[in-house]
């Protein structure tokens, strides 16, 4: 007679492919990939280095805040008061650069600026304006980093794992010919373009793999 293999042999292979999907789910979207060069038209100011054109940035939110990174294309700190500005759209965003050579698209209702001295300022522009944190970010080389707690950057109407965001950097604050790129440009729909996903957090991964189990161990009883 025929015999059927062990239930827990076949659960097995199907678990590990699970966990193994799961751990390796991206932490985000589509990382922005920006082309070298692209320094914008409307660009006013001094002449712009290669460290305020970005090449990558990412925003990789895990449950608890945001990880931002970004690397340009040259060294910081050449381009004398290069900021490098991530905004967010949390839900009341607003477009804002629509004249600018890749600005459509880009709506944001809060932003976090990082200066040259690694300084991070989370500001809320809706539904009020409001610092809401100073941090201190990682300057080294061509890339910069930062974490932002979820506190800082509070919901105005998103799941914070639905918020969008685009990069620019630029020389100086108050006018928007200040500005030198986008990542990423031209963006229609930043919600198609770089949307966030939830990181699978290790309580996950234990609740599939337990009810994996769960299944087989039913599947035993009924035999």
């Amino acid at each position: 007679m025929h015999r059927r293999p062990p239930v827990a042999s076949l659960l097995a292979p199907l678990a590990a492919t699970l966990l193994a999907a799961l751990s390796a789910a991206p932490a985000h979207a589509v990382p922005v990939t920006d082309p070298a060069g692209d320094i914008l038209s409307t660009y006013a100011g001094v002449p712009a280095q290669g460290d305020v054109d970005v090449l990558f940035a990412e925003v990789i939110f895990n449950g608890s805040g945001f990880h931002l990174s970004a690397t340009l294309a040259d060294t910081l700190g050449q381009t004398p008061g290069a900021l490098y500005v991530w905004g967010f759209d949390r839900g009341a965003g607003t477009e804002r650069f629509a004249t600018l050579p890749g600005g459509v698209g880009v709506l944001f209702d809060s932003v976090v600026v990082i200066d040259a001295l690694g300084t991070a300022t989370v500001r809320t522009l809706a539904p009020g304006v409001a610092v809401t944190a100073t941090l201190s970010a990682s300057l080294v080389g061509d890339t910069l980093s930062v974490d932002v707690p979820l506190s800082a950057l509070p919901s105005a109407g998103f799941a914070p794992a639905a918020y969008t965001w685009n990069l620019w950097p630029r020389v100086g604050s108050g006018n928007n010919n200040q500005i030198t790129d986008f990542a990423p440009d031209g963006n229609a729909d930043p919600a198609l373009a770089n949307a966030l996903v939830t990181v699978p957090e290790p309580a996950s991964l234990a609740l599939a793999a337990g009810g994996l189990g769960l299944i087989g161990r039913r599947r035993l009883r009924h035999r």
